[in-house]
């Protein structure tokens, strides 16, 4: 018979056939040539500035995060991909604030497209309040506010943030929370320049950490809330399928 392995003592969050995206910053490890950030899609990316990776902030332990000082760093990536048109769609990110996210007024989390760009959405620290709300708005001749949290997010602390659009109604959660439920829109997100730490032009800076960060486009990880226990969690070594040996083939006597 066929025998199959399971990691059981490790529960991790895979991507899906839906990912376009999947941000991931690597620690400097024995034998490799040092931290790196990678989209495991396969797009380019570039850091901006002096974004750096932070090795001793993460949300989960042996992991590392992107580090943002609020002064124009920036992560980017330019693909078709990431215009999401009027599709179901779930963007995840963990974050960690600090002076409610400011660098600068209205810092951005992350920006598909330029300022004031039909088509483009963006998700905002709220002004230069700290702690501050979480805005998601989209661009069509002005900023219009697609969903919002219902409270500010406390400093200093890791926040798990889904922003999902299901069949034209958006929702966000903050640490499983939900926090605000849009009607049905049908916005058209047409821009394919995506900044994670700011906008595309550097003037408004978040200041904090970013960790894990994702967007799947289709309907199936929208449909529901990732729960916390492996809310964007890599698959680390040192697992239970380290030393498993697998049959392919048992042949009984």
């Amino acid at each position: 018979g066929e025998a199959t392995v399971t990691r059981y003592d490790e529960l991790f969050d895979p991507v899906t056939d839906e990912c376009v995206f999947d941000l991931v910053a690597l620690p400097y490890r024995r034998g490799s040539p040092g931290s790196i950030i990678i989209d495991s899609r396969g797009h380019a990316v570039a850091l901006n500035n002096d974004a750096s990776i932070g090795t001793t902030l993460s949300p989960f332990v042996g992991a590392a995060s992107i580090s943002f000082d609020g002064s124009g760093d920036s992560v980017s990536s330019t693909s078709v991909d990431y215009a999401l048109s009027t599709n179901d769609l779930s963007i995840e990110f963990w974050y960690r604030p600090i002076n409610g996210g400011h660098g600068q007024a209205w810092s951005r989390i992350f920006q598909i497209g330029a300022n004031n760009t039909n088509g483009t959405v963006a998700c905002y620290c709220e002004n230069t309040n700290s702690p501050s709300k979480l805005f998601v708005q989209f661009y069509s001749g002005s900023w219009i506010t697609v969903v919002s949290s219902s409270a500010p997010l406390i400093n200093n602390t890791w926040h798990a943030i889904q922003i999902r659009r299901i069949a034209g109604v958006w929702t966000m959660y903050a640490d499983e929370v939900l926090q605000g439920t849009s009607g049905s829109t049908s916005y058209d997100l047409t821009q394919t320049a995506l900044y994670i730490g700011s906008n595309t032009t550097a003037s408004e800076s978040f200041y904090g950490n970013i960790g894990p960060f994702r967007i799947h486009k289709g309907p199936r990880r929208a449909a529901q809330v990732t729960p916390l226990a492996n809310f964007l969690k890599p698959l680390l070594d040192g697992g239970s399928g380290e030393n498993a040996i697998t049959y392919d083939r048992v042949i009984p006597g």
